[in-house]
């Protein structure tokens, strides 16, 4: 049989407040006991309860008797409290539990398995990250579990010698969950080949939230100046300028920089946008075409708008305005605007936001008598899209910050990999933290992909696998092939 054995790998700090109690108790009995040995005995050992009430020390015993009573108050008090905070600590637990509205089934956190080198996946959305199952832990996780199983192997040997095993043991295998509820658990298994397994279980609680920093900012006065690298798709020009006036109306702080490549459709292209735009700028222009020569190139597209002096607004040269890369088939509100201003920090973070992907409509949404309108598909759930979270386009930070990153690699051509690059450099970065979140406020508008011929291999697989998930879901293309 295996020896089980239980230990807390990480010591529990989960309620500071609750410790803090614990070692005043601790010490106020302490000073409690001292008083009481000081009144009680004198070097000799003779008692002083046997003086008489004419001894002159009597006023210092009864001095002595009443910060006694007092201690031994302040220590009830402080039990009650403690008793109180643990009462009030498993009625959250419980009331969370109760609004936790997951199905019975779905109710258990899973485990991950974990060996020396490699997690082993349960969650799907973790697939778009490798192509395997499993992957190798990331370097947050990778020094955690490095220290987990080095701590683990040590204690796991101590407690074997204690059982006379003689040999070493090796770690075989163990499983690794996030616990919304309580922290991150871990269970590893060690032992020699045919003999003994001994298990030891690992807990991480959450501690207590800390306010750790404060900013207030003016957002409001800061600029959004949004780029958009394009070439025909006149029609998709339309819906998006619809957007921008709709938003403009809520946020007037906007301007939007239209990078034309080539000529073909470019005068159809500058007379919609005068029609949809030319009354939002009686005050001051509200945008501006930019010509570029040569093949259509999305990175290089981004970077001539964003350096670009031509025609150039005084407003558009406050140093506190925001770059906000965006493309024409995306749908956004005045949130996604509000957060695109006051989440980028100069030379501190950069706000990569995750977009809400829709499926092709005339699979999403074929169970219906009438297509909705394209401004109406805006619900999150599984059936009509998902969250694009291997997409890196968008992206709203500080002009300065991406002037200093280099910018975009111009000689990657054609379809993707150049956001994933920007998106590199600021990870890689040590004083710039990436803020990566889905936001809800941001909707990319399915249309029909072509995967050129002409990509190299690994924007070919990009593509092409955008290309597959971007479809449907798995459950609706499952009832395409089989119904």
């Amino acid at each position: 049989m295996g020896v089980q054995s239980k230990f807390n790998y990480f010591r529990s700090n989960s309620d500071e407040r609750m410790n803090l109690l614990f070692k005043i108790v601790a010490a106020v009995a302490l000073a409690a006991l001292l008083y009481s040995f000081v009144r009680d005995c004198d070097p000799n050992g003779s008692s002083h309860t046997e003086t008489t009430t004419r001894d002159p020390d009597v006023a210092r015993v009864d001095e002595h008797r009443r910060v006694k009573a007092q201690l031994q108050a302040e220590i009830d008090s402080l039990d009650g409290r403690i008793q109180q905070l643990k009462a009030q600590r498993l009625q959250q637990t419980e009331r969370a539990k109760q609004q936790h509205e997951k199905p019975l089934e779905l109710s258990v956190s899973p485990w991950e398995y974990i060996t020396d080198s490699a997690y082993y996946l349960t969650e799907a959305y973790q697939v778009s990250i490798t192509p395997h199952m499993y992957t190798a832990p990331f370097a947050e996780r990778r020094f955690e579990l490095k220290s987990l199983l080095s701590e683990g192997k040590s204690l796991a040997n101590s407690l074997a010698t204690l059982q006379h095993v003689t040999q070493a043991l090796n770690y075989l295998y163990g499983f690794v969950r996030f616990d919304p509820m309580g922290g991150v658990d871990a269970d590893l298994h060690f032992g020699v080949a045919g003999g003994d397994v001994h298990s030891l279980r690992a807990s991480r609680p959450f501690r207590a939230p800390a306010i750790v920093d404060t900013v207030t900012k003016r957002n409001s006065d800061h600029l959004v100046h949004m780029v958009m690298p394009l070439t025909g798709r006149l029609d998709k020009l339309r819906f998006f300028l619809d957007t921008f006036v709709t938003v403009y109306t809520q946020d007037k702080n906007l301007f939007l920089s239209v990078v034309y490549f080539g000529t073909d459709d470019l005068a159809a292209a500058q007379t919609i946008a005068h029609e949809k735009l030319s009354s939002l700028g009686k005050a001051k222009p509200v945008h501006r075409f930019l010509r570029k020569a040569g093949a259509f190139s999305r990175g290089g597209g981004l970077q001539h708008g964003a350096y670009s002096t031509e025609r150039w607004p005084a407003h558009l040269k406050q140093s506190a305005a925001v770059l906000f890369f965006i493309d024409v088939d995306i749908l956004f509100d005045s949130g996604a605007v509000s957060r695109c201003r006051s989440l980028p920090e100069r030379a501190s973070r950069v706000y990569y936001p995750v977009v809400f992907s829709q499926y092709n409509p005339d699979i999403a949404f074929r169970h219906l008598d009438e297509m909705p309108k394209l401004s109406a598909r805006t619900d999150h759930n599984y059936t009509s899209g998902f969250w694009r979270s291997f997409g890196f386009g968008m992206v709203c930070l500080h002009y300065s910050d991406f002037k200093a990153s280099g910018g975009f690699d111009l000689s990657i051509k054609g379809w993707g990999a150049e956001d994933v690059q920007l998106y590199r450099k600021f990870v890689a970065q040590s004083k710039i933290t990436v803020m990566r979140a889905v936001d809800r406020g941001l909707f990319h508008i399915f249309h029909k992909k072509v995967c050129d011929k002409s990509l190299n291999a690994d924007q070919m697989r990009m593509c092409q696998g955008t290309k597959g998930v971007s479809e449907a879901s798995p459950e609706q293309m499952a009832y395409l092939l089989y119904q």
